[in-house]
């Protein structure tokens, strides 16, 4: 948990960064987006090294389609 924890803050620590330096719209949800889905194959990667059980896993995956959502995965480009 504290390794979903630790990648948690990188990634807002990032998109803090890009927002401070201006970065576009577009290339902050780009970077969101790539982040998540780090998140997603870390998690996938914990639960195949029995770190975390698969109620465990859907249930972050869960949260990080959310998150995909909020950050506009599905928008047109």
């Amino acid at each position: 948990q504290r390794d979903v924890e630790a990648l948690r803050a990188e990634v807002r620590e990032r998109v803090r960064m890009s927002e401070a330096r201006g970065g576009s719209y577009a290339g902050r949800r780009r970077l969101r987006l790539a982040m998540i889905n780090a998140e997603r194959r870390m998690l996938i990667r914990l639960r195949n090294e029995d770190a975390i059980s698969d109620d465990v896993l859907r249930a972050l995956e869960q949260e990080l389609d959310f998150e995909a959502v909020r950050a506009g995965a599905g928008e047109a480009r």
